[in-house]
């Protein structure tokens, strides 16, 4: 929402978009109304910025149970989780070569037969210059160690990740043959002027339409947003790849082209800023 040209370049690129709520709180604490809305404005925000209706999230801080998972599913929502967790977005406290040593952990478990079996889902972030950089940096090395780096989407043979049909994306087998990209219409304007939404002391935000241009790199009309709430397009979208069994995180303006903490995976599965620069959200990786 604060950020909606991004989302829209990760959109037209052929990154996964996927829902991260809308203000990033724990879920299972809150009502099944709470939950409920959480999911389904982040839906309707992302639809109005972008054109389409995403049918996977990542909870915030991984925090699910059976009873969030069916109302995420009665929204037509597949969970996405992760079993690898790089902790680049506390770089400031790890320090970053803490974080190199993670990436470079990962790495060594695709060496020693860890993910002979199964691929990773690793989450990462794009939250700012330093875990970007990282990610940039790594995922290639990343990719040279695993088999393949996928959307998670992909990795699950999902070819239609939107509710919007238009929007087809290869299978896992034709992905990793060569064929990443099938049908993508790009950025479909919203029909409405406005979009008044709820912040949390009760104001109204108005959003005025904006379009991103692949071509020039820039957008034509113009969002305003006088307020902001806890949400912004970091948390109310995530972008994924996966690499390997599932899938991994793609740096670039997918790096998260709606969420400062999207998902990807190597082996199985990634879910990062990569791509989120690896999604919301996810990625996997094939492994060796």
């Amino acid at each position: 929402m604060n950020w909606p040209y991004q989302a829209q370049r990760a959109l037209v690129d052929g990154h996964e978009i996927c829902v991260h709520t809308w203000s990033h709180r724990y879920m299972t604490g809150l009502t099944n109304e709470q939950a409920f809305a959480e999911l389904y404005y982040t839906q309707k925000i992302i639809k109005e910025v972008i054109g389409v209706t995403p049918k996977c999230w990542r909870p915030a801080f991984g925090d699910v149970d059976d009873r969030i998972r069916f109302i995420a599913q009665s929204l037509g929502l597949q969970t996405i989780t992760w079993v690898r967790d790089i902790f680049d977005w506390n770089w400031p406290v790890l320090g970053l070569k803490q974080i190199d040593a993670n990436y470079q952990g990962l790495i060594d478990a695709a060496a020693n037969g860890t993910f002979s079996t199964y691929g990773p889902i690793v989450l990462t972030h794009e939250i700012d210059g330093e875990t970007m950089e990282k990610a940039i940096t790594w995922l290639p090395k990343v990719q040279s160690a695993f088999k393949a780096v996928v959307p998670v989407g992909v990795c699950h043979n999902v070819t239609h990740p939107y509710m919007e049909d238009e929007y087809e994306y290869p299978d896992f087998k034709a992905y990793v043959a060569g064929t990443t990209q099938l049908s993508l219409p790009g950025v479909t304007e919203t029909p409405v002027a406005k979009l008044d939404l709820p912040l949390s002391a009760g104001n109204s935000n108005p959003i005025t339409n904006a379009l991103y241009t692949p071509d020039s790199g820039a957008a034509t009309g113009a969002a305003s947003s006088p307020q902001q709430t806890s949400s912004s397009s970091s948390s109310s979208s995530s972008s994924s790849k996966t690499t390997g069994a599932q899938s991994a995180a793609k740096s670039g303006s997918n790096s998260a082209a709606a969420d400062h903490s999207s998902a990807q995976a190597f082996g199985p599965m990634m879910l990062g800023s990569l791509a989120a620069a690896f999604v919301a959200v996810g990625a996997a990786i094939v492994a060796i």
